[in-house]
C-alpha cells in the first residue's frame, strides 16, 4: 500500500500513473493526483512539501 504524503489517501502498489513522486531529504514520497494538481507549481519549483 502506498499513501499520499500530503493527504494520506491510500492505494495499492504500484501507484496510478496520475500520481507523482519526489525525493525529499533522501526519502521517496508519493502524492495523489488531487494533491499533485493543487500543488503543481510548488512541485515544479522544487519546494519541499513542508512549504505547501
Amino acid at each position: 500500500m502506498i499513501a499520499c504524503a500530503h493527504c494520506g489517501r491510500v492505494v495499492a502498489e504500484p501507484p496510478p500513473l496520475t500520481w507523482t513522486s519526489a525525493t525529499e531529504h533522501g526519502r521517496l514520497r508519493h502524492f495523489c493526483d488531487r494533491c499533485s494538481r493543487d500543488h503543481l507549481r510548488s512541485m515544479e519549483a522544487k519546494l519541499d512539501s513542508e512549504w505547501w
